[in-house]
């Protein structure tokens, strides 16, 4: 059996197509999976394929619903894109007959040399853009078809032939797998935020002659659960109860000990008036109930509203302490760290009283705003001091705002460990 023998020039042809569209897909590949957001991937792949394989190209994402949404469109033309961009709009029913449609249906490419007028308006020229012949492809992943993909050309000296077919078909597939990866990473942030959300108070409660404020930023992706947390609650006997923590790690896991550990709380503080015993129920039922070897840190604080202010009882098992900003700059750390909890059966856990006058404010913080290095430099419970000492007599946001900021900037704007802050000031 013999094989037929390119002619050199014939060969060097074709090796150099290959070569172009090898190096076309790898840049394809490069830009299609340099965003993690859904649309912006179609929108990303439109662009690209106006730019070098027709005249128009429009994406149509499969809703759950069936309904098709255009999510994308580009045309070749500048002067045009601002006309086809307009094809961009909410879900409809699709016309089963429509190109686009069909490739749903069948899940294979369905090409049009010849667009009649109902076909191209089914495809959105609507405009008189003069849609000549259209090639639709499934945008297929993982099983499933998310959306179809429309070359357009508008001129009949530029029909879509066979080598646009299989390219358009091979970037198509890539295309699938970055627009589902998105997709994916979309609805991983989602869940994260929804969960970090059922993690801390909705809305913080009024406590009666104070200002309340705080601040949470989570470090790192934004589909990463943060292990910071704090609550502040009434305990039902005239009394209100400040909390702080951080547990150990990231992710669901991390998640699971902080939901554990802020109703952990909540329920022995209904039983116990001393924060040292709340605490101290919370390190059992750590020990107890988790076989993680995970921890977490907590300050809580017990008060006792007064005429002028409160009484404070403080506790910490293994966190910083709360500081009491006075109205004349003075800043005093009230409690003793003591021992982190889920650890040892005996933590280390101690009461100190403390007062908090008209105009004194009780700040309580998470690691995340101290014993982070950046530049050299680390954030020291005695920075944090000298940057409150100027806020004497602030409100309680502005405290927090002006706390806030003074960390992300001594971090330069990346946080390398979560954050959170909470203010209260007595304001009589």
């Amino acid at each position: 059996m013999s094989t037929r023998s390119l002619p050199f020039d014939e060969a060097l042809t074709e090796a150099e197509a290959t070569r172009n569209r090898l190096r076309f897909l790898l840049e394809a590949s490069t830009v299609l999976g340099s965003s993690l957001e859904f649309d912006d991937s179609l929108r990303r792949l439109a662009r690209l394929v106006a730019a070098t394989m027709a005249d128009v190209c429009v994406v149509d994402v499969v809703e759950p619903n069936g309904t098709l949404r255009r999510a994308a469109a580009a045309h070749t033309d500048p002067d045009r894109r601002g006309l086809v961009e307009r094809l961009v709009g909410p879900a409809v029913e699709p016309d089963p007959t429509s190109p686009v449609a069909r490739v749903v249906a069948s899940g294979e490419p369905v090409a049009v040399p010849a667009l009649t007028e109902d076909e191209a308006r089914a495809l959105g020229d609507g405009s008189d853009m003069g849609f000549r012949s259209s090639l639709s492809l499934p945008l297929a992943a993982r099983g499933r078809i998310l959306g179809v993909a429309t070359l357009i050309s508008t001129r009949d000296e530029r029909p879509i032939g066979p080598l646009e077919v299989e390219l358009a078909l091979d970037l198509s597939r890539r295309a699938a797998l970055a627009a589902d990866n998105a997709r994916l990473y979309g609805e991983r942030t989602r869940v994260a935020r929804a969960l970090q959300a059922s993690l801390l108070p909705r809305e913080l409660p009024e406590v009666p002659g104070f200002q309340v404020a705080a601040r949470y930023h989570a470090a790192g992706e934004g589909n990463e659960v943060g292990g910071d947390f704090y609550d502040l609650f009434d305990t039902g006997d005239g009394g209100w109860a400040v909390v702080i923590g951080d547990v150990c790690g990231k992710g669901p896991e991390a998640a699971a000990v902080t939901g554990q550990a802020r109703y952990t709380v909540r329920a022995a503080a209904m039983r116990q008036r001393r924060p040292s015993r709340i605490l101290d129920t919370l390190n059992e039922a750590l020990r107890v109930q988790r076989d993680d070897a995970r921890f977490c840190t907590v300050s809580f604080v017990r008060m006792k509203l007064t005429t002028a202010g409160a009484r404070l009882t403080v506790a910490c098992g293994g966190h910083p302490p709360p500081v009491i900003l006075r109205t004349d700059g003075r800043v005093d750390s009230v409690g003793n760290p003591g021992t982190l909890l889920g650890v040892f059966p005996d933590p280390e856990l101690d009461d100190v009283l403390a007062d908090l006058g008209p105009g004194d404010a009780l700040i309580m913080y998470t690691d995340g705003v101290i014993g982070t290095p950046s530049k050299g430099k680390v954030m020291t419970e005695e920075r944090v001091a000298g940057m409150l000492a100027p806020l004497g007599g602030r409100s309680a946001t502005e405290i927090a705002e002006l706390l806030e900021h003074a960390v992300l900037e001594f971090q330069g704007g990346t946080l390398r460990d979560d954050v959170a802050i909470l203010v209260l000031r007595a304001v009589g």
